[in-house]
């Protein structure tokens, strides 16, 4: 995520179906909004597995670690529900 790639993709509109190409190609000051915030609920995020982990031991903090593999699969759906209306695309981020 620190490359690149990101930002082009987000700001570069391309020829297609898609929901996040291009998604602040008129306004691309708001990438650098989205990647504070991203590593803003990163860094919170890591900070509280840290102290989670240590109380609950590292079998049961890797078990819920699995959990996050939902993430991939969700960036996937809403990536690819640009013809969709703005409910089904909530229904997808949630």
């Amino acid at each position: 995520m620190a490359g690149p790639t990101l930002p082009f993709l987000l700001t570069h509109r391309a020829a297609g179906n898609q929901f996040l190409d291009g998604i602040f190609s008129n306004q691309p000051e708001r990438v650098g909004w989205l990647l504070l915030g991203y590593s803003l609920i990163f860094g919170i995020g890591h900070r509280v597995e840290l102290c989670v982990a240590s109380h609950i031991g590292a079998t049961r903090t890797a078990h819920c670690a699995r959990g996050d593999g939902g993430r991939l699969p969700g960036l996937f759906l809403l990536n690819h529900s640009g013809g969709e209306s703005p409910a089904v695309r909530w229904a997808i981020g949630s």
